[in-house]
């Protein structure tokens, strides 16, 4: 299903509102309302909702925004509950059941502290961590960024590492958006701007870090545009894996095909050359047995023992060999 995350602020005490505001969308569509969560549930067509706040954030306006019908003696006890509240109270909302049912079926308030030491970061970091409970198989994931405050994004964009690297729900994270408010004056209306180009830096992050310390460069093969390129590394990191010796000397030759080469990504250009060229400089060698001593040394730093004593093994064999003009292959 269709989940969206959102984040829910403080307006000014006397307010008690966000002011509404035309939120424009890439392909021409608007529409008005205070809460961007409401513009992108109508959007997207989102099936389920998780709004995160404090105690303090205006729950009670969000309850008349989304709930029909709305219960009036609900709406004043919840907002007689956020105004007295502050960065001393519990996190405890009345009857949240009754809230989190006007939202939508399934949808659920996270409540979060205000993050002013270093133990409510802490603790709001692992809140935040807790929302893969929330989500199940495969469900496809937009993010909204536009009302958080302080250090609130950091902590869920590494929330999003997480379900996209390590979470076994495969879940897929869609969008990323935010509502730019800030120019709303100026253009009249509000752009709500994508920014999934974050996630992708992140992907490709942690396809050179894999690339680096393992020798596998498949995450960022699958980035490439560049089918040659693809082709060499997918190859080398095959033959890494298999520690296959003599295919990965070879293949290493091979790899200079890539050294400074010109990709369509600024990305790839500043992550892979770099990792391409250590390779290089690391395995290049004169002879069979100093490639495999270095290609054993390399496999002990990065703690792969069995490769690394196998290779170690060979290298002695091939040294053996090369010292008495013995064919070693």
């Amino acid at each position: 299903s269709k989940v969206l995350i959102s984040f829910l602020g403080t307006a000014q005490p006397q307010e008690r509102q966000y002011r509404t505001a035309k939120y424009h969308f890439q392909d021409g569509t608007e529409i008005e309302s205070s809460f961007v969560a409401f513009a992108l549930k109508r959007y997207y067509d989102i099936d389920r909702l998780i709004l995160i706040g404090t105690v303090k954030s205006m729950w009670e306006e969000v309850y008349r925004t989304f709930a029909k019908p709305v219960d009036e003696d609900y709406y004043i006890r919840l907002s007689d509950h956020c105004l007295s509240s502050d960065h001393t109270s519990e996190l405890f909302l009345p009857e949240i059941e009754t809230l989190e049912d006007g939202l939508g079926e399934n949808s659920k308030v996270v409540l979060i502290k205000y993050g002013l030491t270093a133990e409510e970061i802490r603790q709001n970091s692992e809140i935040i961590l807790l929302i893969e409970k929330y989500l199940n198989q495969d469900d496809e994931l937009f993010v909204d960024i536009t009302h958080s405050f302080r250090s609130l994004p950091l902590y869920l964009m590494n929330t999003l590492v997480y379900l996209q690297n390590v979470s076994k729900k495969k879940i897929k994270v869609s969008h990323i958006t935010y509502g730019m408010l800030d120019v709303s004056e100026e253009m009249g209306y509000t752009p709500v701007v994508e920014l999934n180009e974050v996630m992708t830096m992140n992907e490709w992050i942690t396809g050179a870090y894999s690339f680096k310390e393992y020798g596998n460069a498949y995450r960022i093969s699958e980035l490439l545009q560049d089918s040659e390129a693809r082709s060499r590394l997918v190859k080398f990191s095959d033959l890494m894996n298999l520690n296959h010796l003599s295919g990965i000397e070879k293949q290493h030759q091979e790899l200079a095909a890539l050294k400074n080469r010109a990709y369509d990504s600024s990305l790839a250009e500043m992550l892979v050359n770099p990792i391409v060229q250590t390779f290089i400089e690391t395995f290049n060698t004169k002879t069979h047995s100093e490639f495999q001593l270095n290609l054993a040394q390399w496999h002990f730093q990065h703690k792969n023992y069995s490769s690394a004593y196998i290779a170690m093994i060979e290298c002695v064999v091939t040294y053996i060999c090369e010292t008495n003009n013995v064919a070693w292959g």
